[in-house]
């Protein structure tokens, strides 16, 4: 079934878009969901804002809100 691709390749594509989040500095967690094309980030200590908005705006073509 073609969808089964589908779900395969969204999950390897959650897995690269988190682990490339996880580089950040004081970046604890990253869910990615596809189907409302959000990413959920959770953060402790000092961030860098600006490496982080540039890493999502790298993954995603959408705005990022704080």
């Amino acid at each position: 079934d073609h969808r089964d691709l589908h779900k395969e390749y969204r999950r390897q594509r959650q897995m690269c878009i988190r682990d490339s989040l996880m580089t950040v500095k004081g970046v604890e967690d990253v869910n990615v969901d596809f189907k409302t094309s959000t990413a959920t980030v959770k953060t402790g200590g000092d961030v860098d804002s600006g490496v982080l908005v540039k890493s999502l705006r790298k993954q995603f073509t959408a705005t990022v809100q704080n």
